[in-house]
């Protein structure tokens, strides 16, 4: 037997109020997933730089020998990382004396040195040839202390934290 009865479901003028609504919601919503995406690549980039660090401390003292720590091009340190084991002994990295490589950062960011020193050498007891101070920033720096700062002490130790320019 055929019903007749009142049809359920949506009408059009109901799904398009809908589709603003989350079209406005968003559009409010973009422009904090850029500055989330933005702060996971600068936090990246300083945990990148901090784990170098860790790398060539632990085995410089695991080896019982001075182990390196330089940028990849020149005194570039935005241009990526490698620990190494000067085995001829010349105070440089050689191609196949590298223990590790770090990648270039992304072209935004840039790295920062307080001490001009194109290298860091980690002596057996963790202790480093040179105090430095590594400033992490990206194109946002000055605004809400976006930069990262890491302070490496020539006991080897190092420490983080926030910074407000890339100076």
């Amino acid at each position: 037997m055929y019903q007749t009865g009142k049809q359920s479901g949506f009408t059009m003028l109901e799904i398009l109020v809908v589709m603003v609504i989350v079209a406005i919601l968003a559009g409010l919503a973009a422009p904090s997933f850029r500055t989330t995406i933005q702060n996971g690549r600068l936090n990246e980039a300083y945990n990148q730089l901090q784990n170098a660090v860790t790398v060539a401390r632990m085995e410089a003292i695991r080896q019982g020998n001075p182990i390196g720590l330089t940028s990849r091009v020149s005194s570039d340190w935005s241009s990526g990382y490698v620990v190494f084991e000067d085995a001829n002994n010349d105070n440089a990295w050689d191609s196949g004396e590298e223990i590790q490589l770090w990648d270039p950062l992304n072209a935004d960011m840039a790295v920062v040195t307080q001490n001009s020193s194109p290298q860091l050498t980690f002596m057996a007891d963790g202790s480093v040839s040179v105090q430095q101070v590594f400033i992490i920033c990206d194109a946002r720096t000055g605004v809400n202390q976006t930069a990262r700062r890491i302070e490496l002490l020539v006991s080897g130790a190092a420490y983080g934290s926030k910074a407000s320019s890339c100076t």
